[in-house]
């Protein structure tokens, strides 16, 4: 029970990516498990005080009359807690949720120990003493809380044998006939001098053998999991497959009745094999093209970041398709994608929390592929969603970063200190997380980035949640780490918080860009045009207004109507200005009693809702 409480904490640490972001900032995996077993053997010390203490309490005497009995009886139990810490750690990367992961790893206990004490004495009744010695070793290996009570039940017994046969005076011949087991002439004695020397049924060094194998074989068994060597294995395996299926398909091509078109030349015949793609890629726009062509000509260490033709697969889903980008020094990169569109794939693949599927990121020159741990040294990140531990308080987690950082110690309070008064949660430092508002809980995600002031930060939507009041704090924030030489790789919804912020932007649609630049280049190239929107004074003139605008602004075209209100899009051209625009307005405002009237450039969130629109009808 109490070590399957272990795993609640690291699911939650896991799920919640603290761990990852531990990571990032320079904690090193075997760091983090050995501390994780240390403090857990110190709490695992603490029952068997309790254990040992009680048995002396109630004067429990087969197990505490010796001395050595009662060494004997720690050392398996700490053999146990080394064997049983590992297996807990290794199942906690199976769960997702805590509650979840402690409930089942307690079942597991509670179920495998009654198997095999239920088991083995039916086993005895039904067979002789060697075939169920022999199932018992079997429980023992399969199952080590059912190995640890078999150890509690020989040593008692044993015990309880010794103390019997000490009443017993052997000296005198009558007894040594009447009880020859406590005198040694018998064939097999009732009890051994040394539990810890037999591996017989009468011993428990085969159950002290297997906690010492078993606790490797879990050791190496987490580490699988931290490395990600089965996920590793699985794709292999499944790679293999995929091409064994894409090759019996491509000779089944005919008999499955796919399209193929024949010609005839010089003798031989070509065919052409049409496939349906469900989701056909669209041309690539010819910034995007452009700025694939200078990633691939860059050197690794021209740029703070560059990312070339980075892809990701999820089996055989191409979430991301070929994308390539650079940002330097004092640059905001922007990415904007409806939900799905591949962002979140981006980022996980920028910070190391997905593997990179083809391309590769490189940041300050060290590749996220295959260096991850040198580049992830020179990135803070904000995740979209608070990665943070809810029983330590905000100061306590800027402090553990800043350690984790390399940051010097006489340096940390300084440090600390500066990145509290920056985000603004000066009043709330020393509460426990848990006390926050969700306000507070980004200021203080985007404080852990700022830490110890990295050459790059990542930030997914790092204002989500947030009072406008704080909001502005924030961009101004990132305005200033900005100019002081940081590169920003940021997503968002507010398009708003893009044109604050972002130097260049990105739209992703489908995993991949479908259009490149700074918000007044996109503007101005993919906008419709203008924003024309007129309030009305009278109903009864909406008609003769639509008629009037449509008439003197060729191409012009109603987009929304709302009673009193007109929403109209007037076509771009070289040749009209924003004067006589303005002009041709001022002429028809008294005439059609029109309150009021705005004119503006296409918006930036509008030329959004046109790349999504286009995608939502892609995929309907």
């Amino acid at each position: 029970m109490v070590v399957s409480g272990y795993a609640s904490f690291l699911i939650r640490e896991r799920k919640k990516k603290s761990k990852h972001m531990q990571m990032m900032s320079g904690l090193r995996p075997w760091m983090y498990w050995l501390t994780a077993f240390i403090w857990d053997a110190v709490c695992y010390l603490m029952p068997i005080a309790c254990f040992i203490a009680i048995y002396f309490i109630f004067n429990v005497k087969p197990l505490i009359s010796r001395g050595e009995t009662v060494g004997i009886l720690i050392l398996a139990m700490l053999l146990f807690g080394w064997n049983d810490i590992p297996f807990v750690y290794s199942f906690s990367f199976v769960f997702d949720t805590a509650p979840k992961g402690y409930t089942m790893i307690v079942m597991y206990h509670i179920i495998t120990g009654m198997i095999g004490t239920i088991a083995v004495p039916i086993i005895k009744q039904t067979a002789d003493d060697d075939t169920a010695h022999v199932c018992s070793i079997i429980f023992s290996w399969l199952f080590p809380i059912y190995s640890i009570s078999n150890c509690y039940t020989t040593i008692y017994t044993n015990e309880v044998a010794r103390e019997a046969c000490s009443s017993v005076d052997c000296s005198i011949a009558y007894n040594k006939m009447i009880v020859p087991s406590c005198c040694g002439n018998a064939t097999e004695k009732a009890y051994v001098d040394s539990v810890l020397n037999h591996a017989d049924k009468k011993g428990i060094l085969i159950a002290i053998i297997f906690f010492v194998i078993q606790g490797f074989i879990f050791w190496f068994t987490t580490i699988a999991f931290e490395n990600g060597w089965f996920s590793k294995w699985k794709s292999d395996v499944a790679s293999i497959f995929k091409k064994k299926e894409e090759n019996r398909g491509e000779k089944n091509a005919f008999a499955n009745g796919i399209s193929a078109k024949g010609t005839l030349k010089n003798g031989h015949i070509n065919l052409a094999f049409d496939f349906d793609d469900p989701q056909p890629n669209s041309i690539e726009d010819s910034d995007v093209l452009e700025e694939k062509k200078i990633v691939q000509n860059m050197t690794s260490h021209e740029h703070t970041i560059i990312v070339d033709n980075l892809k990701k697969w999820y089996g055989s889903f191409n979430a991301v398709k070929g994308v390539s980008f650079h940002v330097d020094i004092r640059d905001c990169f922007g990415l904007l994608g409806v939900n799905g569109a591949g962002k979140t794939s981006t980022f996980q693949m920028l910070t190391g929390e997905n593997a990179i599927s083809e391309g590769d990121a490189l940041i300050n020159g060290y590749s996220t592929k295959s260096d991850w741990r040198r580049a992830g040294a020179h990135i803070g990140y904000c995740p979209q969603y608070d990665a943070i531990i809810k029983e330590m308080s905000g100061e306590e987690t800027l402090y553990m970063f800043a350690r984790l950082r390399g940051i010097y110690e006489e340096d940390i309070p300084r440090i600390v200190y500066a990145v509290i008064q920056a985000i603004g949660i000066g009043m709330y430092a020393k509460r426990q997380i848990k006390t926050y508002s969700g306000g507070n809980k980004r200021r203080l995600s985007l404080g852990i980035a700022l830490v110890g002031l990295p050459d790059v930060l990542l930030l997914d939507e790092p204002t989500t949640g947030v009072d406008p009041k704080a909001r502005r704090i924030i961009w101004n924030i990132l305005s200033k780490v900005r100019e002081q030489g940081t590169a920003l790789v940021l997503t968002s919804h507010s398009m708003e918080e893009c044109e604050a912020l972002c130097t260049s932007l990105a739209i992703m649609v489908y995993g991949q860009f479908r259009c490149l630049g700074s918000a007044q280049h996109l503007k101005s190239r993919y906008g419709a045009g203008y924003t024309l929107l007129v309030r009305l004074q009278d109903v009864d003139a909406a008609e003769n207004v639509k008629r009037e605008i449509l008439c003197r602004f060729p191409g012009s075209m109603l987009k929304e109507e709302h009673v009193l209100q007109l929403n109209f899009e007037l076509k771009k051209s070289n040749n009209v200005t924003w004067s006589s625009l303005f002009s041709q307005m001022e002429q028809i405002v008294a005439p059609l009693r029109i309150a009021d009237y705005s004119l503006s450039q296409t918006t930036l969130e509008q030329v959004f809702l046109e790349f999504s629109r286009d995608a939502g009808a892609v995929s309907d």
